[in-house]
């Protein structure tokens, strides 16, 4: 099994915005967050960018 961490620029945000859905979804049990009237989790994930020292990482994993 191979691991890697790959930086996502802000050009992969809507990749990254359709996967934290799962996230938000995974979660909703214990926040009771609901969906809004299209069927998403209202998430702002721009907050990721924010900032010098903030870097958003994505998990590959091979098996």
């Amino acid at each position: 099994m191979e691991i890697k961490f790959n930086p996502v620029t802000y050009k992969e945000k809507n990749t990254l915005s359709n996967l934290y859905q799962f996230y938000e979804y995974d979660f909703s049990l214990y926040t009771n967050r609901e969906i809004n009237k299209d069927g998403r989790f209202e998430v702002n994930i721009d907050y990721f960018w924010e900032g010098d020292k903030r870097v958003v990482y994505r998990r590959w994993v091979d098996i």
